[in-house]
């Protein structure tokens, strides 16, 4: 069975927090930082959403 993976695009030099408040309800989990600050993406250990940053 395969997960729908999210891929977010986010701009450069953010940290951001997943989940995201348009996330669906049932995908709430703890709330967690991913810093894109140094690198290009990121992946929430919870969800697995991927947050990219815009190039």
């Amino acid at each position: 069975m395969q997960k729908n993976i999210l891929t977010v695009e986010v701009e450069e030099n953010h940290r951001i927090c997943c989940p995201l408040p348009e996330h669906a309800s049932w995908n709430q989990h703890p709330r967690v930082y991913i810093d894109l600050r140094d690198q290009d993406e990121g992946v929430c250990p919870y969800c697995s959403t991927k947050f990219v940053v815009k190039k």
